[in-house]
């Protein structure tokens, strides 16, 4: 095989160069500080490329996965896989040089986008092997795409994105990828030691390099909104509720996921997704007024939509003009995933052009998050966090919580949210840490639409609510 262009070789080592940490071999952007990653539940490694037992211990994994959402098959699309076969054949011999940082940018990459109950595996040094465990077979197939597309990026830039294969393994046995009937070996690995890809027809052109714009659409497609209560445990009430977009589930019709798991890091969508979530508020409180109504609305958005100055002007605006006096008085703006140790001059820069167009600001911080210091006085209310995908111990989730809550007050004098309080055991943990507002499925299930002023207290977690 020919040599490739000495260009391409040296676009390929100067990126690993830039974008790994020499101490700990983690990919990341060129010019910025190492991310900080959420506390999600630990996932299984995944097993080393080619390892004795790779497939088996991979389909081990799925039959768990199965086990713990209550299905007896993958659907249709669920498992994708996303090949490095021709960056490998582009490069040659010259390949081996670089394969061990590639897989760690490739692994880094893709466990970025993965939540509680995803997992993945490479297969042959060159295929990653990637199943959703809450998504659609065409969310998933949208995500995949996105992942490789930054991998490809990541390796060789706006060049490469046409270098790496994104494809579906489907069975068409019920629609079902069944694993009593098919040997996951078999189906992942040929004879030749390569991957084999099988497409549904149907689903095809999912898969394809789509534009951008388009490949947004599709992930946001089916897009729809439900409105979370906020319990304000001091003045023991609900009066604020928290716009929260969702996506269609997986094909079986259970529930609705949150589009932020769908989303992931992707920006085009991040930022689409922040544009319609704003839509709908302004919507509904342009109803709310019409009729009267006093409750709070909570708008969130991405740090990563207000960080551009053109973006920010553009959402600003959009307030501007839907706005009324009385309006901005009932809406809340949470930022959501501001970084850890952003300075205070930028907080200032994008909390201030917020203030005059809503009631109160607040952030939400990675539940790691210890030093608060940068956020006292940029002008927010509380400051929060969301343990919603938290699948980890209980014990150590309560520690955690009791740290958080208690920096803020201590580093930053203010108030502090908690977002995900699933359960009366987490709800009461979060009133024994400080949390001021709370919000998760244990109140929800009782307050399950925006009422208005609700009397709540803790003793209405454990009986039915009656008043209105």
């Amino acid at each position: 095989m020919a040599k490739p262009k000495d260009g391409v070789v040296g676009r390929l080592r100067r990126n690993l160069a830039h974008m790994l940490d020499p101490e700990v071999g983690t990919a990341k952007p060129a010019g910025t500080a190492k991310p900080q990653r959420a506390a999600t539940a630990p996932r299984a490694p995944a097993p080393a490329p080619s390892s004795p037992g790779a497939e088996r211990e991979f389909g081990e994994r799925i039959k768990i996965l199965l086990s713990q959402s209550g299905q007896k098959s993958l659907l249709s699309g669920r498992v994708n896989m996303i090949g490095m076969h021709k960056i490998k054949e582009r490069f040659g011999a010259e390949w081996e040089k670089f394969a061990d940082r590639a897989d760690r940018i490739a692994r880094n990459t893709i466990e970025r986008h993965l939540v509680s109950g995803d997992i993945y595996t490479c297969l042959h040094r060159v295929i990653y092997v990637i199943v959703f465990a809450r998504l659609s077979a065409h969310q998933a197939q949208v995500k995949c795409t996105l992942i490789a597309d930054e991998i490809a990026k990541a390796l060789l830039g706006e060049e490469g994105t046409d270098l790496l294969t994104v494809k579906t393994s489907v069975k068409a046995i019920d629609g079902s990828f069944r694993l009593e009937s098919i040997k996951l070996a078999e189906k992942l690995g040929g004879s030749d030691g390569e991957l084999e890809f099988v497409e549904d027809e149907t689903e095809a052109a999912a898969n394809g390099a789509a534009p951008a714009a388009a490949k947004t659409e599709n992930v946001l497609g089916g897009l729809s909104f439900a409105y979370r209560p906020m319990w304000d445990s001091g003045r023991n009430v609900v009066s604020a509720y928290r716009c929260t977009a969702l996506l269609p589930s997986i094909d079986d019709g259970t529930a609705p996921v949150d589009a932020r798991i769908v989303v992931g890091n992707e920006a085009a969508v991040i930022h689409r997704l922040d544009e319609a979530v704003r839509d709908q508020v302004l919507k509904d409180l342009d109803a709310l007024i019409r009729d009267n109504c006093t409750l709070l609305l909570s708008l969130p958005v991405h740090f990563e939509t207000l960080g551009a100055i053109g973006r920010r002007r553009q959402f600003v605006e959009a307030l501007g003009k839907s706005l009324d006096d009385r309006a901005r008085k009932l809406l809340l703006i949470e930022i959501q995933s501001v970084p850890q140790g952003v300075p205070p001059a930028r907080l200032i820069e994008i909390v201030a052009p917020l203030r005059p167009h809503c009631r109160a600001i607040m952030l939400q911080l990675p539940l790691e998050t210890t030093d608060f210091t940068n956020v006292r006085g940029c002008g927010a209310l509380a400051i929060g966090c969301d343990i919603t995908d938290h699948r980890g111990p209980e014990f150590m989730l309560m520690q955690a919580m009791n740290r958080f809550a208690r920096s803020i007050a201590d580093k930053a004098g203010l108030p502090s949210y908690l977002h995900g309080a699933n359960s009366l055991s987490m709800v009461t943990a979060a009133l024994g840490a400080g949390f001021a507002y709370i919000d998760g499925d244990a109140v929800a299930k009782l307050i399950d639409h925006p009422r208005g002023l609700v009397d709540f207290r803790l003793a209405d977690l454990y009986r039915p609510l009656t008043s209105s």
